[in-house]
């Protein structure tokens, strides 16, 4: 097992440092196109506080992770390890947002590339769900079982994939589909709320259920329905921020209001509800899938 961790990590640290390489190569590029402005004078309390999300991203990852090496027996199916990777994308996803601050300020973004970027972003933001549908559509689907008993453990797995594959196709081809901003926008708004009214409901059905041991569901569900509310006031700062880019302030206001909704969302994934004390810590359903995928 010592030597699954070892293999575990390595994947971990490569991963990142390619993605890390990447974005570099991005900057760089656009950079030397005297494309984006890094005018610390006039951006430093956005800039400031979107490296205060990176970094806060950053040791929210480190510490699921951590508490997921941590125990005796590790699988890629374990909730630590779904929710460390979360974050972890969430982090590259916040540096993709401070590259389109940079680029907005500078106002030489062409429309073209603009969309470019947008489809790069919101690929990721669909891909970054993954994680927690992959939980909860397993222990929604177990709680359903428990009723209906008809699902043997192979086949609750297979609908639950065949679930999230269903989901990326649509929204992947939506948004590569997409002809211009207004439209990818417009399209992308509606799958997001449908994909986190689920999420939502997911989580308010684990912790009900008692069927997730490892985070607190209703924290986690009350997280993201602030999300979903406090939307309401930061897409409209966001979008003055696009239009006019003097209007700095608006978008720094908006990365500190979901700052705070992010600090409950990883609260409700760090706490355990009280019922736990009586749960194992891994859930078996996982267990199961890590053993029958190794045996394919």
């Amino acid at each position: 097992m010592e030597h699954k961790k070892k293999l575990y990590l390595k994947g971990l640290i490569i991963s990142n440092l390619f993605a890390s390489t990447a974005v570099a190569i991005v900057f760089m590029w656009f950079w030397f196109k005297d494309k984006l402005n890094f005018n610390f004078e006039l951006l430093w309390t956005l800039e400031l506080i979107v490296m205060a999300r990176i970094s806060m991203f950053i040791g929210f990852s480190f510490i699921l992770y951590r508490k997921w090496f941590k125990q005796e027996s590790v699988f890629l199916t374990d909730a630590y390890f779904l929710f460390g990777i979360f974050f972890n994308m969430l982090c590259l996803g916040k540096i993709l947002d401070l590259f389109s601050y940079l680029a907005n300020v500078s106002g030489k973004f062409t429309l073209q590339e603009t969309l470019i970027f947008l489809k790069i972003r919101y690929l990721i933001i669909v891909v970054n769900l993954n994680p927690l549908l992959f939980i909860g559509l397993g222990v929604v689907l177990n709680i359903i079982n428990t009723y209906i008993k008809e699902f043997t453990t192979v086949k609750i797995n297979r609908t639950r994939m065949r679930m999230i594959y269903l989901y990326n196709m649509i929204s992947i081809l939506v948004i590569l589909l997409a002809p211009t901003v207004h439209v990818l926008t417009q399209s992308y708004a509606i799958l997001i709320s449908i994909s986190m009214v689920g999420i939502i409901l997911m989580f308010f059905i684990m912790y009900k259920f008692k069927g997730l041991s490892q985070a607190h569901g209703l924290i986690i569900g009350i997280g993201f329905l602030s999300f979903i509310i406090v939307g309401f006031i930061t897409s409209p700062l966001r979008s003055a921020f696009a239009n006019d880019p003097t209007l700095i302030e608006l978008g720094t206001l908006a990365e500190i209001i979901d700052m705070m909704v992010y600090s409950i969302i990883f609260a409700g994934f760090l706490l355990k509800p009280k019922y736990a004390k009586n749960k194992p810590i891994i859930l078996e359903e996982n267990r199961n899938y890590s053993k029958h995928v190794a045996s394919i």
